[in-house]
């Protein structure tokens, strides 16, 4: 067998090779732009005209470019690709020598070129594995001037560059080797930078590529919602749930994004607020406007019931409940009604009315003004008709009524009669004594 069958047989291995890989894609000449620099003895853009046989070898030389040394020819693709393979095609004739002395340059849309090496080369073809892919925006082939003296050809000959790229990934996968995740709300993302094609993330995600976790305290579709958790540790960035379900003072629900209900505040949201007027707290401190407590309650978030035995607004009331019962201390309301002698009304808050005193304020102090518990009339000028001063206190004067004044008149008569008795016995004494000395 020939040399150039050799040849021949050698490229057609390695390109069944190439497409016995399942993975790698070739890039569509109609996505590539070929430019030059040098003198063309063939067109450069016969580099990307897909000429070849039936056995994919270039056909010589209808499909060939040539270009004067020094020289190169790029190819600049429509996007950037993650690029696996870069197959290179020279002559398979006699003139292979033109295929000599070749450098492979790559580069990125904002990166200047670089050298990279053939992974495999011969006189007809070279090939370049790029492992794991690289974005690759532009490719050139260059050729210098042949040092070897002997050789007449100054021509440098390409007749094919062959581009592949990474296969597509499965959704929710980009970069080299499908190694990173994307998490867009519908569709796929682009293969190399992860953009989301549908500009819309999934919750809890942000960014291009939808893969950056929401910012600390925030969560769910673009991480627009606040999470509020206990001593501000960071809730999940999907769901927003907090650690152990711990939710700030003020916040509650599985995710701590709800605010108290109205009425209630504090941790949990498990304290009901008590604000005049049930004007709606603060969910957090449970204060009340204008520090305003319903009755019954004080303190700054008026969630602290009156001591014992005081009642009412700002718990300014003393409730007197027979026997030293406690009332509930927002109405004031004794047990059974019963007060304490001395007190009236429902929540036995009011002294009895002037003149009255004792339980349940039924009795009688006969006197204009009483002291409300023991009757006590000293500080009235007079008992009322029928009644006399004793000790403080307004008395019956007789269980009749009229008795002291008859009384007080037969006395008086018998004041009178009991002097002029006195006065006859003494008057007799005096004329006895006289009669004798006589």
């Amino acid at each position: 067998m020939s040399k150039q069958g050799k040849l021949t047989l050698c490229i057609v291995g390695f390109l069944l090779e190439v497409s016995a890989a399942a993975d790698p894609i070739q890039i569509l000449n109609t996505s590539i732009a070929v430019t030059s620099d040098g003198d063309p003895y063939w067109p450069a853009d016969r580099v990307n005209d897909g000429i070849l046989n039936i056995q994919f070898i270039p056909i010589c030389c209808r499909g060939c470019a040539a270009l004067q040394r020094p020289s190169w020819v790029q190819l600049t693709l429509d996007k950037t690709y993650l690029v696996e393979k870069i197959l290179v095609l020279g002559r398979i004739d006699i003139h292979f020598s033109q295929f000599d002395n070749i450098t492979l340059l790559l580069g990125k849309q904002d990166q200047s070129l670089q050298n990279e090496a053939f992974t495999s080369n011969n006189r007809s073809f070279a090939m370049t594995l790029l492992a794991p892919p690289r974005e690759v925006y532009r490719v050139r082939v260059s050729g210098e001037v042949l040092s070897n003296i002997m050789t007449t050809n100054t021509h440098l000959t390409i007749c094919e560059i062959m581009i592949y790229r990474q296969a597509d990934c499965l959704p929710g996968k980009y970069s080299a080797n499908c190694s990173r995740e994307c998490h867009c709300l519908s569709g796929p993302c682009e293969s190399v930078t992860g953009t989301c094609m549908s500009a819309v993330c999934q919750d809890g995600w942000r960014g291009l590529a939808c893969n950056e976790t929401c910012s600390p305290g925030t969560f769910g579709n673009n991480c627009s919602s606040i999470c509020h958790c206990y001593d501000n540790v960071t809730c999940h960035h999907i769901d927003g749930t907090c650690p152990d379900s711990q939710c700030a003072t003020g916040w509650t629900r599985d995710n701590c994004s709800v605010a108290c209900d109205p009425g209630m505040f504090g941790l949990n949201c498990v304290f009901p607020c008590h604000c005049s007027q049930g004007k709606d707290c603060d969910r957090v401190s449970g204060g009340c406007p204008d520090d305003i407590c319903a009755p019954g309650w004080i303190k700054h978030n008026c969630s602290v019931a009156c001591d014992q035995g005081l009642f009412g607004e700002n718990c300014a009331y003393e409730c007197h409940c027979n026997n030293g019962s406690s009332c509930p201390h927002v109405s004031g309301h004794c047990p059974g009604s019963q007060c304490e002698p001395g007190w009236t009304k429902s929540n036995c808050s009011e002294v009895c009315k002037p003149g009255f005193y004792g339980q349940s304020c039924a009795m009688d102090c006969h006197c204009d003004t009483c002291h409300h518990v023991n009757g006590s009339c000293v500080g009235s000028l007079q008992c009322h008709d029928g009644f006399r001063m004793t000790n403080g206190f307004c008395t019956p004067v007789s269980p009749h009524g009229q008795t002291d004044k008859y009384y007080n008149a037969l006395l008086a008569v018998c004041s009178v009669l009991g002097v002029v008795v006195a006065a006859g016995i003494v008057l007799s004494v005096l004329i006895i004594r006289r009669k004798h000395r006589q």
